[in-house]
């Protein structure tokens, strides 16, 4: 987070002037002590399904290089082949999201280098290849937190922009399977402070978004939930919540009915060192808050990282807990009311785990983390069933 303003960031580039990018958990110092200095690492899996299993890109650092890279997994989580490495280039890849599409994918991903801060849709075959050169998401000095969604027709991308005209703005472009444009850049809502990364969800006619925002001469945060028709027009934000403190990113997923939404809430510390936030749960549909803002998780440690899916009547939620104890990734039921459906699990017992993603198949839920155990920090999956059991062993998927 940026230090005075406390908006996300990716590097100091997109704070304001004089301002610096910090970790303020302390994450990556508790990462690299666990893992041996000659270790390679992969982390950040955004996992999707296809029709006949699973499909996962991930950042990998190898040879002191930060690339993004994609693997094919059958239905039980066995990995099809060797990963394939997607990108080749001296610059630092943050933030990838993927998604299944007809005959292939498409993978939106952050990267930093010397000149820019930038957003990138790349188009992918069926077998993981990267077909074309990347595509830039918007013309905006600076452009970061892209996700990616799939319609039935076509792709839509959303991401953050920064620019002198419209300062920070979310906007949303769509694309023809084959990675074409179709049309121009839709605003969503401009001159704000986002203070985490957007959720992005398509009901069967339009797509839905969802992202924190902070007030600062007002000392006031708001959850914003917004409907994009299905050709890239907006309605007025919708606020769903207010709070004092920061709030984070924002995960969402349609029900069938309406959006389920759960955020990071109410970022603060005891002191400089103690950072402590909830996750929170609301269900919106366009225009009105079907069920209002409820707590998820205790206020007694950071509570990061969330990621919904929804299916078979049920809302899974996984997340990631920062403690004094370490590094957890758990998993939860939720109702339609976003009410829990019994005790949540502890996905990584023997091991610290960050980062999950999730995704729903028609018939069970997939989960992907990165696993710190055994000296080195890997890329984890496992499937789980609408009642939270464990359906099959667990499957290391990085190289």
């Amino acid at each position: 987070q940026c230090v005075r303003s406390g908006a996300f960031c990716a590097s100091d580039l997109t704070c304001g002037r004089g301002d610096r990018c910090v970790d303020a958990t302390g994450l990556s110092a508790r990462l690299m002590a666990s893992v041996r200095d000659d270790a390679d690492a992969w982390i950040s899996p955004t996992l999707t399904a296809t029709a006949d299993g699973w499909a996962l890109a991930f950042l990998g650092i190898e040879d002191e290089r930060l690339d993004i890279w994609f693997a094919r997994l059958q239905g039980d989580g066995r990995r099809v082949g060797n990963a394939r490495r997607l990108t080749n280039a001296d610059s630092v890849k943050l933030m990838p999201d993927l998604a299944a599409g007809a005959n292939g994918f498409a993978l939106a991903y952050t990267e930093i280098n010397e000149d820019a801060v930038a957003t990138r849709l790349q188009r992918l075959g069926a077998d993981g290849a990267a077909q074309g050169a990347p595509t830039n998401l918007g013309n905006d000095s600076f452009s970061f937190g892209g996700r990616v969604a799939w319609n039935g027709r076509e792709y839509a991308a959303a991401w953050y922009g920064i620019s002198a005209v419209t300062q920070m703005s979310a906007k949303l472009a769509r694309y023809a399977p084959d990675g074409t444009r179709v049309g121009g850049d839709s605003t969503l809502h401009s001159r704000f402070a986002a203070t985490g990364t957007l959720g992005l969800a398509f009901t069967g006619d339009a797509y839905g978004v969802a992202f924190n925002t902070f007030i600062p001469r007002e000392e006031r945060a708001e959850t914003l939930f917004l409907r994009a028709g299905a050709g890239g027009e907006a309605s007025a934000p919708l606020k769903v919540a207010q709070r004092r403190e920061r709030c984070g990113s924002a995960a969402l997923a349609w029900s069938g009915r309406n959006f389920g939404m759960v955020w990071e809430d109410e970022l603060s510390a005891e002191d400089d060192d103690t950072p402590l936030d909830r996750l929170a749960f609301a269900a919106v549909s366009p225009g009105r808050v079907d069920v209002p803002r409820r707590d998820l998780t205790p206020r007694n440690r950071y509570q990061v990282q969330p990621v919904l899916a929804f299916g078979g009547g049920v809302y899974a939620l996984a997340w990631t807990t920062i403690g004094d104890d370490g590094l957890d990734v758990w998993l939860a039921r939720l109702d339609g009311e976003g009410k829990p459906l019994g005790t949540p699990l502890q996905v990584t017992r023997n091991s610290m785990g960050l980062l999950p993603s999730l995704a729903w198949n028609g018939r069970e839920f997939g989960i992907a983390w990165t696993d710190v155990r055994g000296g080195g920090i890997d890329v984890w999956f496992a499937r789980y069933d609408t009642q939270g059991r464990r359906v099959g062993e667990e499957v290391r998927v990085s190289p």
